[in-house]
């Protein structure tokens, strides 16, 4: 793996499980043998994600093969996947570096998800706005508000109940 030789590594591997079956457990063998078919020239991913996921449901209170396995989900595009194996880690008090530094990374990534989320409700609200579509705008408003507390989100919700004549609603 070192040498990026993944062909062989692979294969080394491979032989190391028939010569040895009891190396069927050994998690490093397994780790390896799932990171050279994820990085072969033509990936065999859905035999890589097998076996991380098989190693991932043994939770093991390890942290370095539980990084290491989520790093290869995530080159695997199985980042929902490695967001929950680092989840699990965390609240099993299974903790390094490495993985609160994925755990941050995830963070990071739902904290920007929710913003465009929100950013792209509160557009839809301002265009519902614009073309006097009040119940439209309003809904988008209340979404938008339901991910983050946009100034402007409030201010359209309130004058979207307005003019839908509730102005109690729009104290609120």
């Amino acid at each position: 793996l070192r040498l990026h030789d993944y062909g062989l590594a692979e294969a080394t591997a491979e032989k190391a499980q028939a010569l040895e079956p009891s190396t069927k457990e050994d998690a490093s063998l397994l780790l390896d043998l799932a990171e050279a078919k994820a990085n072969l020239s033509e990936p065999q991913k859905d035999e890589a994600v097998s076996i991380l996921k098989g190693l991932a449901a043994k939770a093991p209170k390890d942290a370095a093969p539980t990084a290491r396995i989520a790093r290869l989900l995530i080159l695997l595009g199985q980042r929902d996947e490695a967001r929950r194996l680092v989840k699990d880690a965390l609240q099993a008090k299974v903790t390094s570096t490495e993985i609160e530094k994925l755990a941050g990374d995830f963070a990071r990534e739902e904290s920007q998800e929710k913003e465009q989320l929100a950013a792209e409700a509160l557009r839809r609200a301002r265009e519902a706005f614009g073309h006097d579509e009040w119940k439209d705008a309003l809904s988008q408003a209340q979404a938008s508000l339901k991910l983050l507390p946009y100034v402007e989100a409030y201010e359209l919700a309130a004058e979207a109940q307005v003019a839908l004549g509730d102005p109690e609603g729009a104290a609120e």
